[in-house]
């Protein structure tokens, strides 16, 4: 077993008191011994949280022995019993946190980490988060209880994103992309049609895809975001309307001025003096 681990207190402690407080995390991988086993009649005091980041580790939930794989997380809650079993042959990788805290189960509900069994995915984040941990533990750097608990919290965020990624199609993910590039490119000459079709993508499905994703047409979430960056602009800077209007993509700014009218129920000028 290579394990790379920082405890924060001895694991026979009492419980520190506070929000929410990283005890101990850790990172296994098998190499040479061909089984692992650890397990707990009685559970922890505190919540564990392990992430399967490859392979796949047999674990007790809720009474029965599952098979966790890879992009999945699994939760124990404070007594509840633990068995986990790690065999060299499914090649495991895993991470696990031991936390504790008056908020850490509010933090859970919060990000929707509540089941036993959750499929994440996998991120770079997810590898990360917990590395940082166990370094700053590691080095008892300054403020390692407020740093730790910080990176933990970031930690939920990523499994939660996750949680949310995983269970939308590949198609969806052309969407999320298309949401980077609008917020790249918006400023630009820019064709939707030409865009879907680069995707490669029927224009017509994209944007029934899009739609169903954001609740919005492609178009529209376009124009709603040139319009609040120029409105930013008139607010934040001296440029002339016509000014604004190429930096946000309208070449035109009498088409402009009539667009802003229409979404802010004033002109462009008029939007500028009332701020």
């Amino acid at each position: 077993m290579w394990m790379d681990a920082g405890y924060r207190i001895p694991e026979d402690a009492s419980l520190p008191c506070g929000d929410l407080s990283v005890l101990f995390c850790g990172h296994y991988r098998l190499q040479q011994a061909p089984r692992f086993r650890t397990t707990r009649p009685n559970g922890r005091e505190d919540w564990q949280l392990l992430y399967v980041a490859t392979g796949q580790v047999r674990f007790l939930i809720h009474g029965e022995y599952r098979w966790v794989t890879a992009g999945q997380a699994v939760l124990y809650r404070p007594h509840e019993p633990q068995d986990y079993i790690y065999h060299i042959a499914d090649k495991p990788e895993v991470y696990w946190v031991h936390f504790c805290g008056d908020q850490a189960e509010t933090m859970l509900n919060r990000y929707g980490l509540t089941d036993a069994l959750m499929t994440v995915g996998d991120n770079p984040d997810l590898r990360r988060l917990p590395e940082q941990i166990i370094r700053d533990i590691q080095q008892c750097r300054p403020h390692c209880e407020d740093m730790t608990a910080l990176l933990l919290m970031q930690w939920f965020i990523a499994l939660q994103r996750g949680r949310n990624e995983t269970a939308h199609t590949p198609c969806n993910a052309l969407v999320r992309q298309a949401l980077v590039d609008f917020q790249r490119l918006y400023a630009n000459p820019f064709s939707l049609t030409a865009y879907a079709r680069s995707l490669p993508m029927e224009p017509g499905w994209f944007s029934r895809l899009f739609r169903r994703e954001t609740g919005s047409s492609p178009q529209a979430y376009l124009t709603n975001l040139r319009l609040t960056r120029a409105a930013h602009l008139l607010r934040s800077t001296d440029c002339p309307v016509g000014e604004v209007a190429r930096l946000v993509g309208y070449e035109d700014p009498l088409y402009f001025s009539r667009l802003f009218a229409r979404h802010f129920g004033v002109s462009p000028r008029h939007y500028r003096k009332s701020g």
